[in-house]
């Protein structure tokens, strides 16, 4: 039998703006029965009728012209470069994403619509004072090859963060992003250079991450004065991560986030220096990395008392002190099938988490 659409009053319209906005609501966590009490009178008859509309526009990446340019953002994903149609009835008939070969529009609408569908859920305890602390804490979760890896393999991992976390509060919570964050960097099972790999299932990849990094944000604001992202690309996924962090900006305002594409970055606090870059360039050993991050970030290196730099791409651990500390980091990723042609099968999986104190590197932790 054909379901009824939701009962709405006659003569009344709903602005577009208005659905997307009690779409986002319920997205952050907000219920259907609060949307309800909140949403403008008149329209809807009954709360059931609400609920019903409100899942039909959970469901339809409704995207025009000003959406794509100035709010897909909060439908989930931002491509490089677009361009739409649109028919009268507000579908996306045809889309041009630019990449090396042009996806079809119906990939992009499902790749939105499922990213729709459910809020983000957060693991949330019950709130407890914390003691406050001079402290930095370094979140660098690199290689963590989302689509080989998902939440059921991360979530031990996820609630150990938090649990470091919340143990104290922190003048300044950093969270390096990006990295491999994600296996493929299109739907066709290829990397950013168009190496073709394990294809995995985008959609999902993407909805796993959002959840862990969401749940780390959202705890990062609760215990600590100041937060800041970083975006550092890896070879893997540097377009899509890329979208994937300016979907975190758009959720969290409030956040500092540097999502400029460069190969290297630097957080310069209370005297430490901390490099961030992928590693897989050709000219990437530790006495190279010493010199091109003194050579660039020259006042923070010459301001700082202790400097390290963080590096992945190797799945394993290492570490040089050249004069810098150049750490290559491990990953609590699955095994890929590169890793496992290059022989990364014995090393540890797990990741390394950093506290600082002003001038030196406190403890290392591991996750």
């Amino acid at each position: 039998m054909r379901r009824s659409s939701p009962v709405r009053k006659r003569g009344i319209m709903i602005q577009d703006s208005l659905k997307r906005e009690y779409v986002l609501r319920f997205m952050k966590g907000e219920s259907a029965r609060e949307l309800y009490e909140t949403f403008p009178k008149g329209h809807y008859c009954d709360y059931s009728s609400f609920k019903r509309a409100l899942s039909k526009w959970k469901a339809k990446a409704k995207l025009d012209g000003e959406l794509l340019e100035g709010a897909n953002l909060e439908y989930r994903f931002t491509p490089y470069a677009s361009s739409v149609q649109v028919n009268g009835e507000g579908k996306v008939v045809s889309a041009w994403i630019k990449q090396s070969v042009a996806d079809t529009a119906a990939a992009w609408e499902t790749f939105i619509a499922g990213l729709m569908a459910e809020p983000c859920r957060s693991i949330r305890p019950a709130e407890a004072d914390t003691p406050a602390s001079e402290e930095m804490l370094e979140i660098p979760l690199f290689d963590m090859h989302f689509g080989i890896a998902d939440m059921a393999h991360y979530e031990e991992t996820l609630r150990r963060v938090l649990a470091l976390i919340r143990e104290k509060r922190y003048d300044t919570i950093v969270v390096a992003v990006g990295q491999d964050l994600l296996h493929n960097d299109d739907f066709r099972g290829r990397t950013a250079k168009g190496t073709q790999i394990d294809k995995v299932d985008m959609e999902q990849a993407w909805r796993d991450a959002e959840y862990f990094f969401v749940n780390v944000l959202r705890e990062a604001q609760d215990h600590a004065d100041h937060v800041r992202v970083v975006f550092t690309y890896g070879n893997h996924d540097e377009s899509m991560s890329w979208a994937f962090v300016k979907l975190l900006e758009r959720i969290y305002p409030a956040i500092e986030f540097d999502t400029a594409k460069e190969p290297r970055k630097v957080v310069l606090w209370n005297r430490c220096f901390v490099g961030f870059t992928h590693g897989e360039y050709l000219r990437s050993r530790p006495e190279d990395l010493f010199a091109q991050f003194a050579v660039e970030f020259p006042a923070a290196f010459s301001g700082s008392d202790v400097r390290e730099v963080h590096s992945g791409h190797l799945h394993a651990e290492g570490g040089k002190d050249v004069g810098v500390m150049v750490r290559r980091l491990p990953t609590g990723s699955k095994t890929d099938g590169w890793s496992k042609d290059q022989g990364y099968v014995t090393s540890h999986k797990r990741f390394m988490i950093f506290r600082w104190c002003p001038g030196r590197l406190s403890s290392i932790h591991y996750v």
